[in-house]
């Protein structure tokens, strides 16, 4: 397959430059604005002079069906508009008839990138880029936008003076499971995704909606940190089977040992009920959030506050550690059938906060506690 070469122009407006990356399904060019003055002077002010051109191969065997996954692409991304999902500036047609994406030429590097230059992320850096992506996921679910190919390499991260910020790639399989948004074009029964990352529903060419996001968000957040995948198989046929049975998996104890134990086993439960619906609920009322314990005994926990569960009540989110007081030792973990967080001092005794709607942290009160209480195990 054949894409337009360096030195082309595309639609009268795109210089292409050099080529950044070949994938299957086109070339992403860096680019440079040829079009009218007052449009290029306006976007140069925003986005600078050079441009991403994600170009189709013109010779692509599914031609019509990529066809559409190059406007469905545009349809999603001109509907997100979020801070931490790519945006797409241009859509159209070379003078070929080849459809094109144009996006911000992006500075940095993929998460893929990152963990296989540096390896695991520690829990703060793990936390902090984890609740980009979740944001982005809950813009997308709420929508009834479906990412369907959330992996390491489609979360690219981008320098700044707070550190990496989260940018998420690649809606091309994107799919709309309500709300009017008309962009499905894979045939029924066909397997879309990156095997390593699939939910079971995926792997069985079940219907897919927001839960297979949740998995494979699940399966990135342990990669995170771990630097390996939960999924180490080289034959694709080993990496079905291991999603697709009922079996659960087996997740590395650098991951059953961190705060963020809980929420994975609950991101990568196989059944359906167990695990998590939407992005906001494994965001916030989940009880996601990060704990770092000090010296002193006090824990320091940022991130999902819905239900009051940092210990300060009233703000959805806290961008800033909260203190914690009276804790040894930290595990993060939401007892069934409540949002809220429990940590163990002794092995025998959890303090817990958070939703106490059916009196779960033991005291039974029908009041949220914004405070740990003492459950005796």
């Amino acid at each position: 397959m054949e894409a337009s070469g360096i030195g082309e122009v595309i639609a009268g407006n795109y210089h292409l430059a050099d080529v950044i990356a070949v994938g299957g399904s086109g070339t992403v060019y860096r680019a440079l604005r040829v079009g009218s003055p007052e449009r290029a002077a306006a976007e140069r002010e925003s986005f600078g002079d050079a441009v991403a051109l994600k170009l189709m191969h013109a010779e692509h065997p599914e031609g019509d069906a990529e066809r559409m996954r190059f406007s469905r692409e545009a349809a999603v991304l001109q509907k997100l508009e979020h801070p931490n999902v790519v945006r797409v500036l241009d859509y159209g047609h070379s003078d070929g008839g080849v459809p094109f994406l144009v996006f911000p030429l992006l500075k940095g590097r993929t998460l893929e990138e990152r963990i296989a230059a540096d390896g695991a992320l520690d829990w703060n850096e793990t936390g902090r880029l984890a609740l980009q992506v979740l944001a982005a996921l809950d813009r997308a679910h709420a929508l009834g936008i479906v990412h369907r190919d959330i992996k390491p390499a489609n979360i690219f991260l981008t320098p700044s003076m707070l550190g990496e910020q989260v940018q998420l790639l690649d809606f091309g399989l994107a799919r709309a499971v309500r709300g009017g948004l008309e962009v499905e074009v894979t045939r029924t029964g066909a397997l879309v995704g990156t095997p390593r990352y699939m939910a079971p529903e995926q792997v069985r060419g079940e219907q897919v909606g927001e839960t297979a996001d949740i998995y494979s968000f699940g399966l990135v957040l342990a990669e995170m940190l771990t630097a390996k995948p939960v999924c180490t198989a080289d034959r694709e046929l080993e990496i079905y089977m291991t999603h697709g049975s009922d079996r659960a998996l087996d997740l590395p104890v650098e991951v059953l040992r961190s705060p963020f134990a809980t929420v994975i086993r609950r991101a990568v439960a196989k059944p359906l009920e167990v695990r998590y619906r939407l992005a906001s609920q494994m965001l916030a009322v989940g009880g996601y959030h990060v704990c770092v314990v000090l010296n002193d005994g006090t824990a320091r926990c940022w991130g999902g506050n819905s239900d009051g569960q940092l210990g300060a009540n009233g703000a959805f989110m806290s961008a800033t550690p909260v203190m914690v007081e009276n804790l040894l030792g930290v595990v993060d973990a939401m007892a069934a059938g409540g949002s809220h967080s429990c940590s163990t001092v002794d092995g025998t005794t959890l303090w817990c906060w958070g939703d106490n709607g059916y009196g779960q942290l033991g005291n039974g009160s029908s009041e949220d506690s914004v405070t740990p209480v003492r459950v005796d195990l």
